[in-house]
């Protein structure tokens, strides 16, 4: 008897998709796809525990056990001090483009670093990721989780706002997805990496449809509902947002960048209380005394709710790391001093920043949230227009952060948002509430 992994990526065993709990599905499914190699331990938790720094191996081993008492048939060995592996005579993965078994474990470790690496959301990590993606690919082309993983890539890179001055195209990505179509289209990866793809070029019915469509067969994924709540960030709907981050957390309690995302939407809403409680846990399993990310959301949540001119140091100090922070952790300094009474200090800061050469989109987004903090409405509007010109990015998810929400009435904002929506039919029905 073998056991394998579904088309919707569920371990199967017996003719029967398996009723496990989300960890234990998590971890064998992962053991699965890279039998009969060994995975380490440390692999294991980052894949399913994402920000697994206060994990345990006790809390792998109780999910180990728990996985051989479900399906006592197969055998899952233990490699004293490195981590597990499932025995080959029991694997049958459902299509050779998945069976890892092929590739050498030195690339599949380089593939699970790279993996890592997107996670972390910052320019530099991510193409940083895209250049080992790529040599993955160039060497084994038949690799087709690589090459949907550098498509997914290079399209956060894009949509984060920071493929300028890189390599990177929307056509390479493309040109990945249309081979991996052909050798494994049943793939869920597959969907949920066009579903991004469609959320960066703004067609967000089309991306709807792939989601609803993905968390239906798979509720369970964590990566999945990560890209469906920013899918529902950039469509507005901020509650549903909240809500499927939530349902997130029951999966991965232990991601930073999860959590962190959720304090600044619960912020935005006027839901400090809430957020505080966020930042705090977060705080509490980061492995390091002060993360920036949790540290840049604390900032802007303070800012909007009890500015004191005590964070201005802070966010001076955020400000010379915002390459390495994800745009939704990166601190406007103006906005920060004109909340906290300083406004002709704001002033002063944006009037001195030197003008970049032929700026991109993203840095016209960046310029607009500054401007408005010091109350330049007009010329920040005229910003965001520049920023619309190029059909794809950061633009939808910008526009429902609170430095923006002074000029949402603006003709021009109005107009952007008109012409971002109204080639979409979206359904509004609510995300399930897990709250």
């Amino acid at each position: 008897m073998v056991i394998s992994i579904n088309s919707h990526g569920v371990p199967v065993w017996r003719g029967k998709e398996l009723d496990l709990p989300p960890k234990e599905r998590a971890v064998l499914a992962l053991l699965i796809k890279y039998a009969p190699i060994a995975i380490a331990k440390d692999e294991i938790i980052r894949h399913v525990w994402i920000d697994g720094n206060s994990v345990s191996d006790y809390s792998l081993t109780r999910c180990i056990s728990q996985i051989r008492k479900s399906v006592p048939g197969i055998r899952i060995e233990s490699i004293y001090g490195y981590g597990y592996r499932l025995e080959a005579p029991t694997i049958r993965v459902a299509d050779s483009a998945l069976n890892a078994s092929t590739v050498p474990l030195t690339a599949l470790e380089q593939y699970q670093y790279a993996t890592s690496l997107v996670q972390q959301c910052n320019s530099k990590s991510v193409m940083q990721a895209v250049t080992v993606f790529r040599a993955i690919v160039a060497t084994y082309p038949q690799f087709v989780l690589a090459k949907i993983a550098l498509a997914g890539a290079i399209a956060t890179l894009i949509g984060i706002g920071f493929e300028k001055n890189t390599d990177v195209t929307l056509r390479e990505a493309l040109d990945n997805l249309t081979v991996a179509t052909e050798l494994a289209p049943y793939l869920p990866d597959l969907t949920a990496t066009q579903a991004w793809i469609h959320d960066i070029t703004w067609a967000f019915d089309k991306a709807e449809k792939l989601y609803l469509d993905l968390l239906s067969k798979v509720p369970d994924s964590a990566d999945y509902l990560l890209s469906y709540a920013l899918h529902l960030l950039a469509t507005s709907r901020t509650s549903d947002a909240i809500s499927c981050l939530r349902k997130l957390l029951l999966l991965k309690p232990y991601s930073i960048h999860t959590r962190s995302l959720l304090a600044r939407l619960l912020g935005m809403t006027g839901r400090y209380e809430d957020a505080f409680s966020e930042l705090a846990i977060a705080e509490d399993h980061s492995a390091f005394l002060s993360h920036p990310i949790v540290e840049g959301v604390k900032v802007m949540v303070n800012a909007a709710c009890q500015p004191s001119p005590d964070l201005i140091a802070s966010a001076r100090h955020l400000e010379r790391q915002k390459n390495e922070m994800p745009p939704y952790a990166r601190v406007c300094l103006p906005y920060v001093m004109a909340h906290c009474g300083q406004l002709d200090e704001a002033k002063q800061w944006v009037a001195r920043q030197a003008p970049t050469q032929n700026p991109s989109p993203v840095e016209h987004i960046f310029l607009a949230k500054d401007l408005v903090a010091i109350g330049q409405f007009d010329l920040a509007a005229q910003k965001l227009k520049l920023a619309a010109q190029t059909p794809y990015g950061y633009l939808p998810f910008a526009l429902n952060f609170p430095e923006l929400q002074p000029i949402s009435a603006h003709p021009i904002a109005k107009e952007i948002r008109r012409t971002l929506f109204s080639a979409n039919k979206i359904a509004t029905a609510p995300f399930p509430n897990n709250e």
